[in-house]
């Protein structure tokens, strides 16, 4: 008989502290925001300046409001003490609720993500994102078209646009 482990569930703050029932609220009722997603090694991110400028320019571009670089950090390394951990897979997403003036800095940490030992199989599919610029939360094409790869028999599905 064969077991699988399921990964650990991520650890979550929202805004420097670990996340409530209330908190997760907002981005499972109020899905528009963004994100950027990194890999932390030894807490070091490469090319954290262009997460930070990614965060920034979605931040400005939605809701008209700027998204501190050092705050970010600050939000990141005290996710990372929350989940004891120096090597991580780690989202950080922007949300601005209705009537709130403030974007909510939620940050997620899950176990590092690992190299795919060979080669993979992608269904390669027509797709075209709308604002392909801001990485968004809850993207349902490239969650359905994984799924239909997976049913084909593929790894992965590699999102075409129309250009190629």
């Amino acid at each position: 008989m064969t077991t699988t482990t399921s990964p650990p569930p991520p650890y979550v703050e929202m805004d420097g502290r670990p996340a409530t029932e209330d908190d997760l609220r907002v981005p499972a009722l109020f899905g528009f925001g963004h994100f950027t997603a990194m890999q932390v090694r030894e807490r070091k991110v490469r090319g954290l300046g262009l997460h930070l400028d990614r965060l920034e320019g979605a931040n400005r571009e939605l809701f008209q409001l700027p998204l501190d670089g050092g705050r970010v950090r600050e939000l990141v390394r005290h996710a990372l003490d929350g989940a004891g951990v120096r090597d991580a897979s780690v989202r950080v997403h922007g949300f601005l609720p209705p009537g709130e003036s403030r974007t909510r800095v939620m940050v997620t940490v899950r176990e590092p993500a690992a190299m795919a030992p060979g080669a993979r199989s992608l269904m390669s599919v027509p797709y075209a994102r709308t604002v392909p610029h801001i990485k968004r939360p809850g993207e349902f094409g490239q969650t359905y078209y994984g799924m239909l790869a997976a049913r084909a028999g593929f790894d992965e599905a590699l999102l075409t646009a129309p250009g190629g």
